[in-house]
C-alpha cells in the first residue's frame, strides 16, 4: 500500500486547558499539548512508537514526521480539557475511495 503525500495532515481541537494535534491520514495518532505548538512537538515526538503500526500495515510513513500541515482547527469543550479530543473533522465526514478504506483498515487492524 502506497504513501501520502509529504506533508502530515492534521487537526487542532483547542479546549481551555489542552489542545489535541490529530494525524489525519493516520487513525490513533493524536497527542495532547498546552497549546498547539506544544502538541504539535508532543505528535512529533510520538512517531516513532506509531510507525511500526505503519510497518506492520504495510504503509509508507512520512519520512519527516514534522512536516505538519494544519488543514483544520476547532473549538474543543470540556471533553477536550478532560483530555479527549472528540469533535470529528468536517474532512472526516467524506466519503472514502475503496483503496483509502482498504489503508485505514490495514492501520486499525
Amino acid at each position: 500500500m502506497g504513501g501520502l503525500a509529504a506533508k502530515t495532515r492534521v487537526y487542532i481541537e483547542t479546549g481551555n486547558k489542552k489542545t489535541f494535534a490529530s494525524a489525519a491520514d493516520w487513525p490513533g495518532w493524536s497527542r495532547a499539548g498546552k497549546d498547539e505548538a506544544s502538541a504539535l512537538v508532543n505528535l512529533a515526538a510520538y512517531a516513532p512508537r506509531y510507525a511500526p503500526v505503519a510497518k506492520l500495515a504495510k504503509v509508507d510513513f512520512p519520512r519527516d514526521v514534522t512536516n505538519f500541515e494544519v488543514v483544520e482547527r476547532q473549538q474543543g469543550d470540556v471533553s477536550t480539557d478532560f483530555g479527549v479530543p472528540h469533535r470529528p473533522a468536517k474532512d472526516e465526514e467524506k466519503r472514502m475511495t475503496p483503496k483509502e478504506v482498504e489503508r485505514m483498515v490495514a492501520l486499525m487492524a
